[in-house]
């Protein structure tokens, strides 16, 4: 389940590296994040395999503030914009759906991105993700 994680996030990041480099550099943040955080990474990476994040649980948005902060994830607004992630449809929803048209992608994008900002970040950024997902499912049902 670690290797789909790690795989999403160098597939996303798209950081130009070996795939087993940016494995390592991912797996050593989530490391030092769930350590940082006296969270369990096996954990971590569990709620993260699934199809929406947790919205509610406390310790999983301070590990997710800093997985995404020192993945260098946010913008100069503190924003998680996915969709701005170049040359690349995020793993997960090709995972869940397959190859899709760019076009609902980046509906569902807009869409998501319209909704109230929620605070902290990184609650904003699982939000959007959990939104995008429920979008397209709606809309592929």
């Amino acid at each position: 389940m670690k290797r789909v994680i790690l795989l999403y996030l160098a597939i996303i990041l798209g950081k130009g590296k070996a795939d087993s480099e940016i494995a390592n550099w991912i797996a050593s943040i989530t490391d030092l994040c769930s350590n940082e955080n006296g969270v369990l990474a096996d954990q971590m990476n569990e709620y993260m395999s699934k199809d929406e994040l947790p919205e509610s649980n406390a310790d999983f948005i301070k590990f997710y503030d800093c997985l995404m902060s020192n993945l260098g994830m946010f913008n100069e607004n503190n924003e998680v914009h996915f969709e701005s992630v170049p040359n690349h449809a995020p793993e997960y929803i090709i995972e869940r759906f397959g190859n899709i048209e760019t076009k609902l992608i980046l509906e569902a994008f807009d869409y998501c991105n319209s909704q109230p900002k929620a605070s902290p970040r990184a609650l904003d950024a699982i939000k959007r993700r959990n939104c995008g997902l429920k979008y397209i499912k709606n809309k592929l049902v």
